[in-house]
């Protein structure tokens, strides 16, 4: 009962914060996401990507709200780059508006090897540019809500999926990539160490 129980209240927490992220507003923290849209059609062999807005864009140490695009970069399953686009860039405001579609021609056979990563940039002087986050969905997704997007894209049959979408910084990405490859050789090395105690068992009762 108290497992049943549980696996509900968790059900229920899951889906409580989908619908939250899901929501039109301005995004739900705050830290910098963007609003993406993503469609993709079996019929036509096309993904969508709609870049709606962004809430809370900002620069450290500046107290003027950053001139911001994004960028999108479609790579097939071996990481070469496919399509790449780009926004205008919308000027002096932390929760800019774009509502900006892009096509790109996508085999449902080559869905699942497709990573779409897409960045926001901020313009500074100079003509320098400085990277506010990023994010990864499909193949090379790593966070959950990403893989989940992705997930519902490819069984909505064409219709838009919504969602808000933490931008991580580079230097945040590589350390989650680390922690994630950490987990992964933790998990290998005690399976190892369970696997050499069963060998050993065996072992030990065969020769007694």
């Amino acid at each position: 009962l108290g497992h049943g129980l549980l696996r509900d209240l968790q059900q229920q927490s899951g889906r409580w914060r989908r619908r939250r992220r899901q929501r039109g507003g301005l995004g739900v923290s705050s830290q910098p996401e963007l609003f993406l849209g993503l469609a993709y059609s079996a019929t036509t062999g096309q993904l969508m990507a709609e870049v709606i807005k962004g809430s809370a864009f900002r620069l450290a140490g500046s107290s003027r709200a950053p001139d911001t695009f994004v960028k999108l970069t479609v790579q097939s399953a071996e990481g070469r780059s496919l399509f790449k686009s780009r926004t205008p860039t919308f000027t002096c405001n932390p929760n800019p508006m774009w509502k900006e579609n892009f096509v790109y021609p996508i085999n449902k056979s080559q869905l699942a090897g497709i990573t779409l990563k897409v960045g926001v940039w901020a313009k500074k002087a100079m003509k320098r540019r400085h990277l506010i986050g990023c994010f990864a969905l499909g193949r090379g997704g790593l966070g959950e809500e990403e893989k989940s997007h992705w997930q519902d894209m490819t069984e909505a049959r064409g219709e838009q999926i919504c969602r808000w979408h933490r931008l991580v910084a580079e230097g945040q990405k590589q350390l989650e990539r680390r922690s994630l490859a950490g987990n992964i050789c933790n998990w290998a090395y005690f399976s190892v160490n369970i696997n050499a105690m069963i060998s050993f068992r065996i072992t030990f009762l065969y020769w007694c």
